[in-house]
């Protein structure tokens, strides 16, 4: 099966699930803040460290919510972009020897 990614698409439907005319689901404000605190703080270069989470913010279910989250949207992608990278890694000796194509 073969999965596109398109940076746009892709980016948006990390950083924007608060937008005002987003058509997915809404989600809680439990599992947007994990969203903001883990996945955005690491999007946008900021270190994650578990201790800086406010655990009465969200509840079990939130992050039930989360984790099917990040296994259905995030985490295909990411595995993809991974097996891209290694593809890319493992075919640089086609291009030694300054050979182009």
């Amino acid at each position: 099966m073969e999965m596109q990614i398109n940076k746009e698409n892709f980016y948006d439907s990390i950083t924007k699930l608060r937008s005002k005319n987003k058509t997915e689901k809404e989600y809680s404000e439990g599992f947007l803040y994990l969203h903001e605190n883990i996945i955005l703080r690491t999007i946008n270069g900021e270190r994650f460290d578990i201790s800086v989470l406010d655990l009465s913010k969200f509840t079990a279910d939130d992050l039930q919510e989360y984790i099917q989250y990040y296994d259905n949207q995030i985490g295909p992608k990411l595995n993809m972009l991974g097996r891209l990278n290694s593809l890319i890694k493992n075919s640089i000796g086609i291009f030694s020897g300054g050979r182009t194509y």
